[in-house]
């Protein structure tokens, strides 16, 4: 296969990242019960996860989370279906000593599989994130100044569908949220919002949509909500050229 290169970087493929130092990683929990830890990135690295896929018979209930610095935050909700091939997308970036556990909520046992890409940490793919919101506008990420960028679905492509980001409410209740483009030195208001005003009910998440443009250096994705709590929180995974 040939190297396409872009700025001196080598690109995989027209909807693939581009990555420095790739491998792919086993990533699995069999028999799991109790809270496992499936994967953790290793010093030096990062690493890229699209999908977790569970089986059991019985199906075995859990939750996935993400775990930073001891702290767990949701995925999906502890009653998640996870068996007769269930697959879950999540396209996230996590760093170092940062990583994907799992806790059982009933019919321990199951096994799971988490599709992971590590690489390099100079590798620019990224993602942003915010594990508490305030009430109103919020600020995902700002592209770096001299750079552009694109947002990712939650498999790691560019202009195939229509996901983003994916923004998750554990709330205990429901959040209204709504998301901006925001240009380089202008403010969010209804002349740059590009996914509309939207109910969340508690316990649930949504994908929201990639940004419809490209993105300019200082262009921003800013995310408002009606309500401050520390069990919202939201990601979204970009290329920065």
């Amino acid at each position: 296969m040939g190297n396409n290169v872009i700025n001196n970087t080598g690109f995989i493929s027209g909807f693939g990242p581009l990555v420095r130092g790739a491998k792919f990683v086993n990533a699995f929990s069999g028999s799991t019960s109790g809270t496992v830890d499936i994967y953790t990135c290793p010093a030096g690295k990062k690493a890229f996860i699209t999908q977790v896929m569970g089986i059991s018979s019985p199906i075995m209930t859990g939750g996935l989370q993400l775990k930073v610095s001891g702290n767990y935050y949701n995925f999906t909700p502890p009653n998640t279906l996870w068996g007769n091939i269930s697959t879950n997308s999540f396209g996230i970036v996590i760093n170092a000593g940062e990583g994907l556990s799992f806790t059982v909520n009933s019919n321990a046992g199951g096994n799971l599989w988490a599709r992971v890409m590590e690489m390099d940490i100079s590798t620019p793919i990224y993602t942003a994130r915010l594990l508490s919101l305030s009430a109103g506008d919020n600020t995902i990420f700002t592209v770096s100044p001299g750079k552009t960028a694109i947002t990712l679905d939650t498999l790691g492509q560019v202009y195939v569908n229509g996901s983003g980001g994916i923004y998750k409410n554990f709330s205990g209740a429901s959040r209204s949220i709504k998301v901006y483009h925001v240009p380089n030195g202008g403010s969010s208001g209804t002349g740059n919002q590009y996914f509309q005003n939207t109910a969340v009910a508690n316990s649930s998440g949504v994908v929201v949509p990639s940004v419809p443009a490209s993105m300019n250096a200082g262009d921003s994705i800013v995310i408002n909500t009606d309500a401050a709590t520390a069990t919202q929180w939201v990601y979204m995974t970009y290329y920065e050229i």
